[in-house]
């Protein structure tokens, strides 16, 4: 029998009875928009990252990563902020025993390969992303 998308969307864990999944792309850009020295780190350029900062960024971090994967990821609608400061707040308040139960399966999960995989795929694509679209762009094929 053939895997299809269906077979590994819903793949998941349990953490203290809450359903953990691996941080998708909108939770991914959500993330890195709003907290640019996570993506510093992830990409080996955090030297520039002073440990006053990062004292106060990661707690904010951590709870953002574990309510992106336990659910609340803001889509721009009426009350997402809320419900997502809401969450926030909660995880924030979690002992950092059971911040790192949750964080686990979130990076297994959102990077089955590995942290340095993920974030070469993620620097080839910003790449591609950069020589920019259009005819000729990333191919050498002629438009259709």
């Amino acid at each position: 029998m053939a895997v299809g998308l269906m077979n590994i969307a819903n793949t998941s864990e349990d953490v203290f009875g809450v359903t953990v999944r691996g941080v998708n792309a909108r939770g991914i850009s959500y993330l890195l928009a709003r907290f640019p020295e996570l993506r510093m780190l992830m990409s080996g350029r955090g030297a520039d990252i002073t440990a006053e900062r990062l004292v106060v960024v990661v707690p904010d971090a951590i709870a953002a990563i574990i309510a992106v994967a336990t659910g609340v990821v803001p889509k721009g609608g009426e009350g997402d902020e809320a419900r997502q400061k809401e969450h926030e707040d909660r995880a924030a308040e979690l002992p950092l025993g059971m911040q790192i139960a949750f964080l686990e399966p979130i990076i297994r999960l959102t990077m089955p390969q590995g942290v340095g995989p993920f974030v070469a795929t993620l620097e080839k694509l910003e790449a591609f992303a950069a020589e920019g679209f259009g005819p000729g762009a990333g191919t050498k094929s002629s438009p259709p």
